[in-house]
């Protein structure tokens, strides 16, 4: 059901967030079909929409790192939710700054899937410069961000997807790609961080906290 709603106003440490996009993340099918509600217990009515872009409308008293008319991306908890709307409100600590050189829109899916991919290498299998990175699942939504984190850690990413993929992998840094449907891709994994990229709404943590490095959201 679509109806219209009072604005929100954010409180301090809140931004208000003109929506310009907003993707659509398991957590979203989940929610919206009722198979989470023994688990978040939500009060109806609610807006999902974990993940999307936009433009900084309003800010609240205490926030200084964000000011009205920045581009960002955005995330909320499966709990909270919100930016299926036009207007969202969320804590200034769960948006980051948008990408310059991506339209808003296309940046709408950037938050979620880059975190879970990020907790994953970084804080979870604590890759580094000089290992190797295998990525199963590599050309999915956080499939494709831990290939580019990989990289940008200075890993050796070895990416495993199907075969209509493999040139996009390519271009997106990695340094060998597999067939995953091969009987034999001919790969000894030897001294190898295998990274198998989860689901968005299986990232680490699921507290709603977005405030930066090595935390959970």
């Amino acid at each position: 059901m679509v109806q219209d709603v009072p604005l929100p106003v954010p409180g301090p440490g809140e931004v208000l967030i003109r929506v310009v996009a907003a993707s659509v993340n398991p957590a979203d099918i989940h929610t919206r079909a009722g198979h989470l509600r023994y688990v978040l217990r939500l009060k109806l009515p609610f807006i999902p929409g974990c993940d999307g872009s936009g433009r900084i409308a309003a800010v609240g008293a205490g926030v200084e790192v964000f000011a009205v008319g920045d581009d960002v991306i955005a995330m909320a908890s499966p709990r909270r939710g919100g930016l299926y709307a036009d207007f969202a409100v969320l804590p200034a600590r769960q948006r980051a700054p948008a990408p310059r050189a991506e339209p808003l829109d296309a940046a709408a899916g950037l938050a979620v899937s880059g975190v879970t991919a990020l907790q994953a290498l970084r804080d979870r299998a604590g890759a580094s410069a000089g290992q190797t990175v295998l990525v199963y699942g590599a050309s999915g939504g956080v499939g494709t961000m831990a290939v580019q984190i990989a990289v940008a850690l200075g890993c050796r990413v070895t990416a495993a997807a199907s075969g209509r993929n493999l040139d996009l992998l390519r271009s997106l840094g990695a340094h060998e790609v597999l067939e995953r449907t091969a009987a034999d891709p001919g790969y000894d994994e030897g001294d190898t961080t295998s990274c198998s990229m989860p689901s968005a709404s299986s990232a680490p943590g699921s507290s709603g906290e977005w405030s930066g490095a090595g935390e959970s959201w």
